[in-house]
């Protein structure tokens, strides 16, 4: 199986780390048939053996939201970013029969058309799996 994990950048920090962990874990258990690392432009965090280990790819408009970002033109990012993914996905002959795109926090609002590029990626038929963090400090105090 091919192994997509998608999150907005792979800059130092915690998804970042859980990434590397999770890319040594498939790596050494030959479970993976290949594994691709797909955000926006950001991905100085990323470690030596991480990048030796998996493919790296960007996609345009896939970081975080800008301040300057117009929140009513969501649905047609979510589509241009779907076409592209696609388009990347076609290019590096990975395919839904064999692939399996693992989100990291797809849904915390960073990036709006997330949440929707993940409906039209299901919707598709991908296999999708969707996996959240929270930080201690997001919850509330007891």
């Amino acid at each position: 199986m091919n192994i997509v994990i998608l999150h907005c950048h792979f800059e130092r920090g915690g998804v970042t780390q859980v990434v590397e962990n999770q890319v040594r874990h498939l790596h050494d258990s030959d479970r993976a048939d290949r594994i691709l690392l797909v955000s926006g432009d950001r991905q100085g965090g990323l470690s030596k053996l991480t990048l030796d280990q998996t493919t790296q790819r960007t996609i345009n408009d896939f970081d975080y939201d800008s301040q300057a970002f117009d929140a009513t033109q969501t649905p047609r990012r979510a589509g241009d970013i779907a076409a592209r993914l696609l388009d990347l996905l076609d290019r590096e002959d990975l395919h839904r029969q064999n692939t399996l795109l693992h989100w990291h926090n797809h849904s915390l609002g960073k990036n709006t058309a997330a949440p929707m590029v993940v409906d039209q990626m299901a919707s598709q038929g991908w296999a999708v799996l969707l996996q959240c963090m929270i930080s201690p400090k997001t919850i509330a105090p007891k």
